[in-house]
């Protein structure tokens, strides 16, 4: 039922960092490879694309993004919730 195969050790690598920092904007800490700008926001905008699964998915996001992109529309990226600026909490109902 089982393949009593010896298990291989797990071994991390670290395949870099990538930060948007604004519009059109980003950094890319790629092992020896360090970027910053709009090269960098271009490969952060394809890296988070093609980690969607699904070809639907993928589409549906890379037009959403270049529809919010060209009508300067950011109201997606909003968190918008509840502030009580007397008590300075979130939660209205915590009293």
């Amino acid at each position: 039922m089982f393949d009593r195969k010896p298990l291989v050790p797990f071994k991390y690598r670290d395949k870099g960092s990538l930060a948007t920092i604004g519009r059109n904007k980003a950094v890319a800490d790629l092992g020896k490879i360090h970027f910053q700008g709009f090269f960098a926001w271009l490969v952060w905008g394809f890296v988070h694309i093609m980690s969607l699964a699904g070809f639907t998915n993928k589409g549906i996001i890379f037009f959403s993004w270049a529809i919010n992109y060209f009508t300067k529309n950011s109201d997606n990226r909003l968190i918008v919730r509840y502030f009580d600026t007397e008590t300075r909490m979130t939660d209205p109902e915590s009293r």
